[in-house]
């Protein structure tokens, strides 16, 4: 089936009354709600290096035990108290739900002050989206800084999930190792499996090398490059008739041929952000991706696409002309709230409490002021600049090169952390390297995380002889402030390099 494309009518790509929305219902917010819930508080306190504290309770006894249905349902009578969150915790953690979900367009979002259980939580969203059901947020990962909250209107999530049912219409389970709070695990642990009618199993609780000798016949694995990488290093066979699908960064060639050489009967991997959700999809290393259907390259323009028009009846049509458009970011705007943090940190850390409401309503409207979504669900057409380069081939298909810009202000001098990184990585003593401008607290100067190769004599003092070898190849402000020597790079739990925490730093000098 590979090349074949499913062109969805205007009719099917109309957005769906909340009645027939099946990803609303109670288990599959749940669900996105325990990986938010988490996800937030490992951002929160990252001493705990991305485990769960022991209050946790029998939301993860689930999900290490066996894979079944039962893995992804998570503890609706958890109670929040139980996790010993601060004011300015449980602050941050309402306001983002809240603004995740627009609960203030329905006025709903005070109660989750007034609630301490999960499953509560979920109500009060349900109940929300059946009044209001137009735009939802999610937040990027801060694999390039500071997370940042982007709007997205529901009928563009459909038309995403639609043509993507389409191609996938004949799978029994979804087998996936990503998260559900960001927006690919949304898209493909919650839209597809609802709209398809079939369970999610969830790859977290084991060991990546077994995923592939779980799997059935029909299993849709969705995962990203560092879980499949993992994946592969096991021996087992891959079951006919099995499709894996990646996303959140670039799929190598040589994973390619690896899962191919499992036995996947399909690859498919889809280029997206956090921002604009997907983008394009591609089904062999060496090809070019093309446009997903709802999406058209801008005219005279090579950063920019803009939404298809679909009001012609029965008809899914590129549109490809010159119109006056407001061009907007996909992403937070300079008047929204680009983090949660930002959002609570005027509120007193101490107004916990159900006399905050007013506070936080105002709080979670204010960070919700994302003009992308809401010229995109009044109906306005608007064009979205992309995050990467890319190399245009024709209208439709294209390459991706490198981010836009990967400079950062140090002294009011551009610096270029990947030119770093690729410095490091000549280095004899170096297998991997990642280079990152520090917060202002902490100096706002770049920093390095390095691998080492797995000969290296004593890695202790590598950090030492790096600095030393640095400062006779880059500038001042080039040379990075601090190093850290891992076996690995930090990740996210989509495979995405995130930051590393201040008190794990290895000063250099």
């Amino acid at each position: 089936m590979s090349g074949e494309w499913l062109v969805v009518s205007s009719a099917q790509q109309r957005p769906q009354p909340f009645a027939s929305r099946p990803w609303w219902n109670r288990n599959t917010l749940l669900r996105v709600l325990d990986d938010l819930l988490w996800a937030e508080l490992n951002r929160l306190r990252p001493g705990q290096l991305g485990l769960r504290p022991s209050a946790e309770s029998a939301v993860t006894t689930e999900r290490r035990g066996p894979m079944s249905d039962a893995a992804l349902r998570p503890d609706a009578a958890l109670e929040l108290d139980s996790l010993g969150l601060d004011s300015l915790e449980f602050l941050d953690i309402t306001t983002l739900i809240a603004v995740q979900f627009h609960l203030q367009q329905t006025g709903l979002d005070n109660q989750l002050l007034q609630q301490r259980q999960l499953g509560a939580w979920a109500q009060i969203i349900l109940d929300s989206r059946a009044r209001w059901d137009q735009a939802l947020s999610f937040q990027t990962s801060g694999s390039t800084g500071q997370p940042k909250l982007c709007a997205h209107p529901m009928h563009r999530l459909e038309q995403e999930i639609q043509w993507f049912a389409g191609q996938l219409g004949d799978r029994r389970r979804v087998l996936s190792a990503v998260p559900a709070h960001h927006i690919y695990g949304f898209l493909f642990n919650a839209m597809l499996p609802a709209l398809l009618g079939i369970p999610v199993l969830d790859l977290r609780a084991g060991l990546p090398s077994s995923a592939l000798a779980q799997a059935q016949p029909g299993d849709l694995i969705v995962g990203h490059p560092a879980f499949f990488e993992l994946a592969t290093r096991g021996d087992g066979a891959v079951a006919d008739d099995v499709i894996a699908l990646t996303s959140t960064a670039p799929c190598p060639p040589s994973l390619w041929q690896q899962l191919i050489s499992a036995g996947c009967a399909r690859l498919i991997e889809i280029y997206g952000s956090s921002e604009n959700a997907g983008i394009g999809v591609r089904e062999a290393a060496d090809v070019p991706f093309r446009l997903l259907p709802h999406w058209s390259r801008a005219s005279k323009t090579t950063d920019r696409l803009q939404p298809v028009d679909t009001t012609t009846e029965g008809q899914s049509n590129r549109v490809e002309k010159d119109v006056d458009t407001t061009t907007v970011s996909a992403s937070a705007s300079d008047t929204d709230t680009a983090s949660v943090t930002d959002a609570v940190s005027a509120l007193d850390t101490d107004a916990a409490s159900a006399s905050d409401a007013d506070s936080v309503s105002e709080t979670a409207a204010a960070a919700n002021t994302d003009m992308a979504a809401t010229a995109a669900a009044s109906g306005f057409l608007t064009q979205v600049e992309l995050q990467d380069h890319l190399d245009w081939l024709d209208h439709e298909r294209f390459y991706v090169l490198r981010r836009r810009d990967g400079a950062v202000q140090i002294g009011g001098v551009n610096v270029f952390p990947q030119r770093i990184e690729r410095l490091l990585c000549t280095h004899p003593e170096v297998a991997e390297a990642a280079v990152r401008q520090a917060s202002a607290e902490q100096g706002g100067r770049l920093k390095a995380f390095v691998v080492p190769v797995i000969d290296c004599v004593d890695p202790a003092a590598l950090a030492e002889r790096l600095d030393a070898w640095l400062a006779s190849r880059l500038t001042a402000l080039e040379q990075p402030r601090a190093i850290q020597i891992g076996r690995q790079l930090p990740r996210s739990a989509a495979g995405k390099l995130i930051d590393w925490p201040a008190e794990v730093y290895s000063e250099s000098r």
